[in-house]
């Protein structure tokens, strides 16, 4: 995987070298400036994605606090499909994913450019929880729609 294709190469390449699917995770085990882009899922039975921790910075994005909330109430338009495939193939078959996202928002005239990373915790041989790291730039446009909403997806 060449990280240097990402704009958070360096803080992807930090992340995947201390996050493992075969891992114990705990936050103070990363580098305190990934700490607000953090976040932590567990996976109930019927496959929730349950926002258990989130950093600041995807607080800030999100504009409000997701802790208890199902991550697929609040990944939605066109690509949302595209993004819980990812991570229920993280659940199927143990392997991390890096992704990266260009969203055009209308309503706000604005474009972020997201690029998110995140790894299975594989226990007792299941997933039960999914480590992410988030990270996400705006910029305001001047125009009505990019025409596009495009996803690039590794499989790590």
């Amino acid at each position: 995987m060449n990280y240097r294709d990402f704009a958070y190469g360096n803080e992807f390449e930090e992340f995947f070298e201390i996050v493992t699917p075969d891992c114990t995770f705990d936050v103070i085990n990363l580098p305190p400036q990934l700490w607000r882009n953090i976040y932590l899922l567990d996976i109930r039975p019927d496959r929730s994605l349950i926002v258990r921790l989130a950093g600041d910075a995807i607080q800030s994005v999100f504009d409000r606090n997701l802790k208890g909330v199902d991550l697929r109430q609040v990944t939605h338009g066109a690509g949302s499909k595209t993004v819980t495939d990812a991570y229920d193939a993280a659940i199927d078959d143990f392997k991390s994913r890096l992704m990266r996202r260009r969203v055009h928002l209308r309503a706000k005239n604005i474009t972020r450019i997201i690029e998110c990373g995140f790894v299975p915790l594989v226990h007792d041989g299941g997933v039960h929880q999914i480590v992410g790291c988030f990270m996400a730039e705006t910029a305001i446009m001047d125009h009505p729609d990019y025409g596009c909403d495009d996803f690039v997806i590794y499989s790590l």
